[in-house]
């Protein structure tokens, strides 16, 4: 986040982030994506008279083809990995329904067994009867529950 001018002084809050060096809304940041995604695929930008991207910098750019709303799929993916629950993520993309947002999202194979993992260790208190949750029994039928609980734990009983 650009927070100072070229002076060093704080920029007001009514100036851009993504603006010129003095904080001024661009008219456009076509140029600067596309030399960023260039750079970033270890191509060197060039420019005709006009400072328009060469040629040969655009077909290199078309050739990589990726989109500046990439960003969006790449940030909402990223914040649902990152636990973000999906109706913030909706909300955060400015989305008006949780399908339009499914849309855009991609999970990974990794995700899902990290959700399965997290889901696991969620359950595993539940298993062992230490999660019961029930915080309002008395020590006397909390205590009936455990001795019960002991002695039904053993082998699998027999079905006929």
């Amino acid at each position: 986040m650009r927070v100072f001018d070229p002076n060093g002084q704080p920029f007001p809050a009514d100036k851009y982030v993504f603006g010129n060096v003095v904080g001024q809304k661009l008219l456009s940041i076509k140029r600067a994506w596309m030399t960023a995604v260039l750079k970033a695929n270890g191509v060197e930008a060039t420019y005709n008279d006009v400072a328009n991207l060469s040629p040969e910098s655009r077909a290199a750019f078309a050739k990589i083809n990726l989109h500046v709303h990439d960003l969006r799929r790449e940030a909402g993916s990223r914040w649902l990995e990152g636990g973000v629950p999906l109706h913030t993520v909706r909300d955060w993309l400015g989305h008006t329904s949780i399908a339009q947002t499914s849309t855009y999202l991609s999970g990974t194979q990794q995700t899902q067994h990290d959700a399965m993992k997290a889901f696991d260790a969620r359950l595993q208190p539940l298993a062992t009867g230490a999660g019961s949750g029930d915080h309002n029994r008395s020590q006397s039928d909390q205590g009936a529950i455990e001795t019960t609980n002991e002695i039904a734990v053993g082998p699998d009983p027999v079905i006929n």
